[in-house]
């Protein structure tokens, strides 16, 4: 810790004064100084930053009130959380549309802060400026995108409803004939019919549950899904079966090892 200005000597004290005021001027924040006893409470100063973020001099900017950096802007809700802090006379911290000299218009991230004399009374205003506009714009940008995809996630569980609806019917009538088929025409069919309605069933079958469960996947990020553990070895036998007529087709052999379950 420093030790308080009054132990300094007055060389000491006014090396300390010119270090704080050199400090002030190499920070990248604008910084500015206004004097509350004063009407409109004007600034007195001004550092290199704020100048070169806003594009106003020193004298351009001196003995008037931060207000005109809003310019004909006034109905920015902060503001009125500024005039509050002001007035009861505490710290805050806004986000603020300001214009610079050139008319182009930058977000300001102020903070102001009150500084009392010795007796306790406010006397001035710092506030320090940073220009946050890439911020802004990056946070306006992702929440737009954020919004795009919640619509296309809407109208993609939309489209999943209405073709697991469509594909699920024609199924129906299959599995409706089939059935029909094995109980009707039972008697007269041989072994070998039997065993191709039987898989015939059994695919329509599995169909209907992948229709379901695409339709469940469509769903996910919008419904809240409890975790379970999944034995992949069931998996790669479901897997097996959807794919049965390929592999007999391809007289391909699978090789199969011990999966474990994962959650």
């Amino acid at each position: 810790m420093y030790p308080a200005l009054k132990d300094f000597t007055e060389c000491d004290r006014e090396q300390m004064l010119r270090l704080k005021e050199a400090a002030i001027e190499a920070t990248s924040s604008g910084f500015v100084i206004s004097d509350f006893t004063k009407k409109d409470n004007p600034l007195i100063y001004a550092n290199t930053a704020f100048c070169e973020m806003t594009g106003y001099s020193q004298e351009e900017v001196l003995n008037r009130n931060c207000r005109f950096l809003q310019a004909s802007d006034k109905d920015q809700p902060e503001i009125e959380k500024l005039r509050r802090a002001i007035k009861e006379l505490r710290s805050e911290k806004v986000l603020l549309k300001n214009y610079r000299k050139d008319g182009s218009f930058f977000w300001n991230e102020l903070i102001i802060s009150p500084v009392k004399n010795e007796d306790g009374i406010v006397t001035n205003y710092i506030g320090i400026q940073t220009d946050v506009t890439e911020i802004v714009n990056s946070r306006v940008a992702l929440k737009k995108n954020s919004q795009v995809l919640e619509q296309s996630n809407q109208e993609l569980e939309e489209f999943a409803n209405a073709v697991s609806h469509d594909l699920k019917e024609p199924l129906r009538m299959i599995s409706t004939f089939l059935e029909f088929l094995d109980t009707e025409y039972s008697e007269t069919l041989d072994d070998q019919a039997k065993e191709y309605i039987s898989h015939a069933l059994k695919g329509s079958n599995r169909m209907k549950h992948l229709i379901e469960d695409l339709l469940d996947y469509s769903k996910v990020g919008s419904v809240n899904y409890e975790l379970s553990i999944l034995d992949l070895n069931k998996v790669l036998e479901d897997v097996l079966e959807n794919l049965q007529v390929m592999i007999k087709e391809k007289s391909a052999k699978i090789s199969i090892v011990n999966l474990p379950s994962i959650k």
